[in-house]
């Protein structure tokens, strides 16, 4: 092993640095930026604050989130040299609605914001396009269907903002508005190093650098995807390799539409992403995933009992006859007992459930046991799903 790796000091100099407003909970405040010495120019110290005083989550997500949108232009400008506005929401490091446009920057933040609408309230956004005034009205204003007035951001990073926009944004007291004119193209991080707390010790790995390119997919599982899907795995691929693992992420008409993040195996990781994406409104039809680790298994071995056939036929009458006279709160703890039950056994792998849901293709690792069962599942099926290295897993923030 190599003993030249750059690595920090045990002593920090606040001095190097600026307070935030409070610590992750107001109990560990006080809390501070400090500089790391970097050359890189979307660095958090980079920065400009125009408005409100940053927290420690607010920064912490904000490099998060921009880290998703420099790995997002870094696959467009490799796939076809054109990139998109990129707008980017961020919840507690990881994010929750991801939008681009070709050709009107305000698509994109409705995209963004749109994809999770609950989980967007408070977060963090990021764009790589000035803002102007119908860009703040849109941030600033929700959709009546919403059920909320406000979007509430907590943050908005921007190349520039105009006077107006500020003087709209401004309206929330306390709201962070950060620029910073490189977020509208600047290059791929040239760090070789991650360095990361590991009690009193450290961590110290390479940073990741795989970029999806069409030239990656080693293999296809029946034909390739079309320019506009391979968009789409491309916002699926840059939520998924950055996101807590484990994660499955799903976009559809270039947006990010559901993701299941932080699960300990890869079946509540699917479930979860299509949950979050059919409480969203969104149609899973024709959408594309991505899974930053391989499908352990291609088929469910388990078949349902004639008793397992009679205990759902009995509780759905059950169900039936107490909906016909209820009041709304009993109804819906019925339809939620219900539910609960036809979860519990429903024993689909993750591969059955995406394909049942309409997918029409992904991005996985070529890896595990049982890939060659795999492959042929989603071929037979007709999915588009691409297969990289086994290598170049997803994983993320261990």
């Amino acid at each position: 092993m190599q003993n030249t790796i750059p690595f920090p000091a045990t002593i920090i100099k606040l001095e190097n640095g600026i307070e935030l407003a409070y610590g992750e909970n107001r109990d560990q405040s006080p809390a501070w930026l400090v500089y790391g010495g970097t050359d890189d120019p979307l660095a958090p110290s980079r920065f400009k604050c125009i408005s409100g005083t940053p927290s420690f989550i607010s920064i912490a997500d904000l490099v998060q989130i921009v880290g998703i949108q420099r790995l997002l232009i870094e696959s467009f400008q490799r796939f076809n040299g054109h990139v998109p506005y990129t707008v980017i929401a961020g919840k507690h490091g990881n994010p929750c609605g991801l939008g681009i446009s070709h050709g009107d920057p305000r698509e994109a933040i409705n995209k963004a914001l749109m994809g999770n609408t609950v989980a967007v309230m408070g977060g963090e956004v990021s764009t790589n396009f000035a803002i102007g005034e119908a860009e703040a009205e849109i941030l600033f204003n929700s959709p009546q269907s919403i059920g909320r007035e406000k979007w509430g951001l907590d943050l908005i990073a921007a190349p520039k903002f105009s006077l107006g926009a500020v003087a709209i944004l401004g309206k929330k007291q306390g709201r962070r508005l950060l620029s910073n004119p490189y977020l509208n193209g600047s290059p791929f991080p040239s760090n070789q190093w991650v360095i990361t707390p590991a009690g009193a010790d450290w961590l110290c790995q390479r940073a990741p650098s795989f970029v999806l390119t069409r030239k990656e997919v080693q293999s296809w599982s029946g034909k390739e995807m079309n320019s506009a899907q391979f968009e789409n795995a491309l916002i699926a691929f840059a939520c998924c390799w950055r996101a807590s693992s484990n994660t499955v992420a799903l976009a559809r008409d270039r947006m990010l539409i559901g993701l299941g993040c932080g699960q300990q195996d890869r079946i509540a990781c699917v479930r979860l992403c299509l949950e979050q994406a059919n409480k969203a409104g969104h149609d899973t039809h024709g959408a594309i995933f991505a899974s930053d680790g391989f499908f352990p298994y291609a088929e469910s071995k388990v078949i349902w009992s004639d008793d397992d056939f009679r205990v759902l036929l009995d509780e759905i009458e059950r169900a039936k006859a107490t909906l016909e006279s209820s009041t709304h709160a009993i109804a819906v703890k019925v339809t939620a007992n219900l539910s609960a039950l036809i979860s519990r056994m429903d024993r689909r792998e993750g591969t059955e459930l995406l394909i049942d849901a309409g997918c029409a293709g992904g991005i996985v690792p070529a890896d595990g046991k049982e890939l060659p069962n795999v492959r042929n599942l989603f071929e037979r099926s007709g999915l588009a799903v691409g297969f990289v290295a086994p290598e170049h897993r997803g994983f993320a923030k261990h």
